[in-house]
C-alpha cells in the first residue's frame, strides 16, 4: 500500500481556516471511525464554498483494518516512540513488522499536512472499546486540548493518555496540535457510527472549520451525543492498578463505566481474590 490508501477524503475550503484531521481505525478491529468518515465526507465536499481550511479524514492501519483485527505485528497505538519514528523513517523497502511501514505511510499524509496547513491545526483520534459503555473523550492535559474538548457535550477523561507510552495523540500534539481521542461505544455496534458521526460534525464547528449556520446536522448531533454521554463533565485519573495474574480478578457483571462507588467498593474484588490462596496442583 502507499499512503494514499490511508486517505478518505481531504477537503479544502474556499476560505482560509484551521486544518482538521481525524482519524479512525488506528485499531483494525475498530472500523467505526472509518464508517462514519465514509458517511460525512461527500456531505462536506459540497461544501467547500463555505468551509474554511482544510479537513483530512484518515484510516489508521490500512492492512489490520483489511484483516479486521487489533493490529498484524505491533501496536500502532504504541508505536510513536523516538526510536520508533527512527526506525520507520530510515527503513528502506518493506519493514518486518507491518506497523512501521503504516507509520511510514501515515508519518507522510500527517506531516504534509501539516506543512501546507496555514492556521491552526486539530487533530481527533477515534476509537471503540470492547465492552459496552458510555462514550467519552480523552484529552492530554493542556489548557489548549481542555478548552477544545469543553466544547464536545460530552464526559472528558483527563489523565489517561498519561498513563499509555508511545501514541499517536501524544506523537501529533507534541508537534504543536490541539489533540483529543473519542471512545465512541463497542466496536461492532452500529451506534458507535452514528457517535463518530456526530463528533466528527461537532468538530468542525468547534475548530470553526465550518460555522454554525452551515451545519444542519449539527444541534442533532449534539443532543446526540449529550444523551448517550451524560453530558459534559469532567474526571481525572488519579491511579491505574495493572492487574496482575496473582489478583485473580473478575469482573462482576453490571457495572458501567464512570459508575459512582463509595470508598473502598471499587477495589473490594480485588482485595478478595488477592486473600483467597493460590491452587495447587
Amino acid at each position: 500500500m502507499k499512503p494514499a490508501a490511508h486517505l478518505i477524503a481531504s477537503i479544502r475550503g474556499s476560505l482560509p481556516g484551521p486544518t482538521l484531521i481525524i482519524v479512525g481505525g488506528i485499531h483494525g478491529n475498530e472500523p467505526a471511525g472509518v464508517l462514519a468518515a465514509d458517511r460525512v465526507w461527500l456531505r462536506m465536499k459540497k461544501r467547500r464554498a463555505v468551509l474554511r481550511g482544510e479537513v483530512l479524514l484518515l484510516r489508521g492501519n490500512t492492512r489490520a483494518l483489511e484483516q479486521r483485527v487489533r493490529y498484524i505485528n505491533a501496536d500502532l497505538n504504541r508505536q510513536w516512540t523516538a526510536e520508533n519514528l527512527r526506525a520507520a523513517e530510515l527503513e528502506r523497502g518493506t519493514p518486518e513488522v507491518s506497523e512501521l511501514l503504516e507509520q511510514r505511510e501515515l508519518l507522510t499524509v500527517i506531516r504534509e499536512a501539516i506543512d501546507r496547513a496555514r492556521g491552526e491545526i486539530y487533530f481527533v483520534d477515534l476509537h471503540t472499546t470492547s465492552a459496552h459503555g458510555q462514550p467519552f473523550a480523552t484529552v492530554g492535559d493542556t489548557l489548549r486540548n481542555r478548552r477544545f474538548a469543553l466544547t464536545f457535550p460530552v464526559t472528558i477523561v483527563l489523565g489517561l493518555e498519561e498513563q499509555i507510552d508511545g501514541t499517536l495523540l501524544e506523537y501529533v500534539n507534541n508537534l504543536g496540535a490541539i489533540t483529543m481521542g473519542f471512545e465512541a461505544g463497542q466496536h461492532e455496534d452500529i451506534t458507535s457510527v452514528d457517535h463518530h458521526e456526530a463528533l466528527i460534525w461537532n468538530a468542525t464547528a468547534s475548530t470553526g472549520n465550518f460555522r454554525r449556520a452551515d451545519l444542519p446536522e449539527l444541534d442533532q448531533s449534539q443532543s446526540l451525543l449529550k444523551r448517550v454521554s451524560g453530558g459534559m463533565k469532567v474526571v481525572e485519573v488519579r491511579h491505574r492498578h495493572t492487574i496482575a495474574p496473582e489478583d485473580r480478578f473478575k469482573m462482576e457483571p453490571g457495572f458501567k463505566n464512570f459508575r459512582p462507588c463509595g470508598a473502598g467498593r471499587c477495589w473490594h474484588k480485588i482485595v478478595r481474590a488477592r486473600s483467597k490462596p493460590a491452587r495447587r496442583g
